[in-house]
């Protein structure tokens, strides 16, 4: 999580706390709208300016291009065969996690597993892997590799990007 969530929980209460004090104190509950917006505006301006809290993100017009789902990927993961063990990126592993079979992450040693299915995307602009040591060059190889090692063969995809091998 990340650290300013806490922060903000407390900022929240006692922004509540010092609206209601104020509120009380000063016996102006006909301006208490006024009073409501001025204490979000302070809010909002602590959490933009001061403590970079995780939900400025929303007036952040790329954080709203990049949560929308991308819909290329799902059709794409709809062609993975719904048995067979299989080797994949960080990035898509979750969507076959709960198979029956062996699911297990693309490493260097993965080949001596002997996956059925492989699944990996080499787009551009992304970490395809962030807990291991591989990039893009490494998976540019594997696609090499794959293709023409004769042992599998690749589903196609609308995203030419997503690579989808079956053993034959």
């Amino acid at each position: 999580m990340h650290y300013n969530v806490y922060l903000g929980i407390f900022l929240t209460l006692a922004a509540i706390d010092g609206f209601v004090f104020v509120v009380k104190r000063l016996n102006v509950k006909k301006y208490s709208f006024i009073i409501a917006l001025f204490f979000l505006l302070v809010s909002m301006l602590t959490a933009k300016i001061i403590t970079y809290s995780p939900i400025i993100l929303v007036t952040n017009k790329v954080f709203w291009q990049e949560f929308r789902p991308r819909n290329d990927i799902y059709d794409s993961m709809k062609k993975v065969p719904a048995k067979g063990s299989i080797a994949s990126q960080n990035n898509f592993l979750p969507h076959f996690v709960f198979r029956n079979e062996t699911a297990m992450l693309i490493n260097k040693g993965y080949r001596m597993k002997d996956p059925r299915i492989i699944v990996f995307d080499l787009s551009t602009g992304q970490s395809p892997n962030n807990f291991f040591p591989q990039d893009y060059n490494f998976f540019l190889n594997e696609k090499t590799f794959l293709e023409k090692s004769g042992v599998y063969k690749r589903i196609q995809t609308e995203n030419k990007n997503i690579y989808i091998f079956l053993k034959r």
